[in-house]
């Protein structure tokens, strides 16, 4: 089950000019790199491109160099407004996180200190993510879940209070994308088992609210069982209330839902 691959080369003029503009980035291929890692770092405006390039850095065996550029990194963190750069930068430096230990370079790159700026920007605009579009949900989605795994980290376990605190603060908006009401609640019902009083509620209240109401419950379902799936795999009184409640639509109602609930 070996993976073959097949390599062919020539020389090309291309590539002696190619060297030859690099030259003055460095004496040599790692030097040169360096210094592009550098330039670009300091060219990038937002918080998921720096993040990147330390990444792409560290696997290149540039860690101890790309260290140095922590602060520009810090800066980007700092000054970037969208929640959807800071997440993936944060999803970056996550990585980074989990494979410093493996490449044995656990003291190149500040990897905690930047790690824990990104949560915090994170966590900060998370409240306000509560009138995302259907398209950008299943994003907000995947960052709330990538903020509780870090959490579960044992350098981050801090950290679970205040996502915990975020997330109470989302699901009190009104209005709130359903998906979303959903995936928050159940990381919530993941750090604390008690809120399963409040989401047999709150589930109850779409499925025999309004009709508008009632037409969100896959979104909600949806975003509930992508964070909490145990509740269908432990939790058999729930499933039967949901089944329960589901049975009471009418026909028209059910099938109109059908395409979100599948």
């Amino acid at each position: 089950n070996l993976i073959r691959e097949t390599w062919e080369y020539r020389w090309s003029a291309a590539v002696d000019s190619a060297l030859i503009e690099h030259a003055v980035s460095g004496g040599t291929v790692r030097d040169a790199c360096v210094t592009e890692l550098r330039s670009r770092l300091a060219k990038a405006a937002r918080a998921e491109e720096g993040a990147e390039l330390l990444l792409r850095g560290f696997l290149m065996g540039l860690g101890d160099s790309a260290g140095a550029a922590a602060a520009r990194m810090d800066a980007l963190l700092i000054a970037d407004g969208d929640f959807s750069s800071l997440c993936r930068a944060c999803g970056h430096l996550y990585r980074l996180y989990q494979w410093k230990e493996q490449y044995g370079e656990a003291d190149s790159i500040d990897d905690r200190m930047l790690l824990n700026r990104a949560f915090d920007r994170c966590v900060q605009l998370l409240p306000v993510m509560h009138t995302v579009s259907d398209g950008a949900a299943g994003q907000v989605q995947e960052a709330s879940m990538l903020l509780y795994q870090l959490t579960m980290q044992p350098d981050f376990a801090d950290k679970r209070e205040r996502l915990r605190e975020a997330l109470e603060m989302l699901v009190e908006q009104n209005p709130i994308h359903p998906s979303l009401h959903g995936a928050a609640l159940g990381l919530l019902y993941g750090m604390e088992p008690g809120w399963k009083t409040e989401i047999d509620r709150i589930v109850r209240g779409y499925l025999q609210g309004t009709k508008g109401e009632m037409m969100k419950s896959a979104d909600l379902l949806q975003g509930l069982f992508y964070t909490a799936r145990d509740l269908l795999l432990t939790d058999d009184s729930f499933l039967k209330e949901v089944d329960g409640l589901l049975c009471q639509l009418e026909d028209a109602d059910f099938t109109a839902m059908l395409p979100q609930l599948r």
